[in-house]
């Protein structure tokens, strides 16, 4: 019998339930239940707020070497046919209470916008999809298995933070963001966060506060539009 944990009992969303799937969760019926909010199994998945860091425009990177991808997503080339993923410092920020991640199995084919990873937070999942179709051969270390104890990983170097590596097509054209336009967009989702936590006129005169708390179904509508509809919050 596998005994595996579901990603929604290691983040305690639900007090006890086994992943048959081996973590394939978009085959999955009770994880799209879930996603749906059509479950209930404990007062965590009725949280109507979540407690999120705002993020600012000062420690944003543009880190030479990655490619960086609208949503907020980069990728490196490490060899031929073989590319490292990751997420930029402006995700990592507003997931500042980040308690895990669980990434998939090694050599496991992904297509384009099927589940890259899960970030376990306090008081959510959120779900990454990959903007890239290809195959997991590595996971990064630094996640593997073990609880996350450090808040500030947005001031860590972006490429130590690589989620995946993959083996891709080489005839897959990866696009990828100016220096120019990544800063530009970057700073525009900036203040799109600000006003979802302030009103116009306490924007203008007050800084954002490090730790704000946001509610979840508004904060939903706002994390898939700045990611380009790769990054859900359940």
């Amino acid at each position: 019998m596998n005994t595996e944990k579901c990603i929604w009992m290691e983040s305690g969303s639900v007090e006890y339930q086994l992943c048959p799937l081996k973590q394939n969760c978009d085959l999955c019926d009770f994880h799209k239940e879930m996603i749906r909010g059509s479950r209930t199994h404990s007062p965590q998945t009725k949280a109507s707020v979540i407690s999120l860091r705002a993020p600012h425009t000062s420690t944003i990177q543009f880190t030479p070497g990655l490619q960086y991808l609208p949503g907020h997503f980069w990728y490196k080339r490490v060899a031929d046919g073989r590319i490292r993923l990751g997420i930029d410092s402006f995700l990592w920020q507003l997931f500042a209470s980040i308690k895990n991640v669980v990434t998939p199995e090694n050599k496991t084919i992904l297509v384009e916008d099927q589940c890259l990873c899960w970030l376990v937070l306090d008081g959510g999942i959120i779900y990454l999809k990959s903007p890239v179709p290809g195959k997991t051969v590595l996971s990064n270390t630094l996640f593997y298995n073990q609880p996350i104890e450090d808040s500030h990983l947005y001031l860590s170097p972006e490429p130590e933070l690589w989620l995946v590596e993959m083996e891709i097509t080489e005839a897959i054209k990866l696009g990828y963001l100016s220096k120019e336009e990544y800063l530009t967009q970057t700073n525009l989702d900036c203040v799109k966060f600000n006003k979802l936590i302030h009103s116009e006129t306490d924007s203008q005169q007050f800084p954002p506060a490090q730790k704000s708390l946001l509610n979840k179904a508004e904060f939903s509508k706002y994390l898939r539009t700045v990611s380009n509809n790769l990054a859900f919050i359940c």
